[in-house]
C-alpha cells in the first residue's frame, strides 16, 4: 500500500470510525514498543555473535535489524499520521469509556 492509499484509509477510519482509528493507533503504540524490547535481545545476540566471531550469524542478525527498522519506520510514519487530531480521538475514548459503552482497545 503506497502512502496517499494509507493515508485515505486513515482519514476515513478517523472520520467515520475514530473509536476504530483509536483502537490502531495504540495497537501501533504497542507494537512499536515490543519491537523495541526485541532490539534488546537481539542486540544482546549481536554481542555474543561478535565475541564468537560468528560472522554469517551477525550477517543474518543484521538483515533482520535492518527489517525491523523499515518496519518501525512505517509504523511510526502511520501512527504519526493518525496522531493529527488525536485530542479530537482521545475526547472520543474518553467519552465511550465514561458512558459506559465497551471499548476492546489495545490497552
Amino acid at each position: 500500500m503506497n502512502k496517499q492509499n494509507l493515508e485515505s484509509v486513515v482519514e476515513y477510519l478517523k472520520n467515520n470510525h475514530p473509536k476504530k482509528a483509536i483502537e490502531i493507533s495504540d495497537c501501533l503504540e504497542l507494537l512499536n514498543m515490543s519491537l523495541e524490547s526485541a532490539l534488546d535481545s537481539l542486540n544482546s545476540d549481536m554481542q555474543i555473535f561478535m565475541k564468537e566471531k560468528n560472522y554469517q550469524k551477525l550477517r543474518q542478525l543484521t538483515d533482520v535489524l535492518e527489517e525491523i527498522s523499515n518496519v518501525q519506520s512505517s509504523i511510526e510514519y502511520i501512527f504519526n499520521f493518525m496522531k493529527e487530531n488525536t485530542t479530537a480521538l482521545r475526547n472520543i475514548k474518553a467519552y465511550l469509556k465514561n458512558s459506559n459503552l465497551q471499548f476492546s482497545g489495545c490497552n
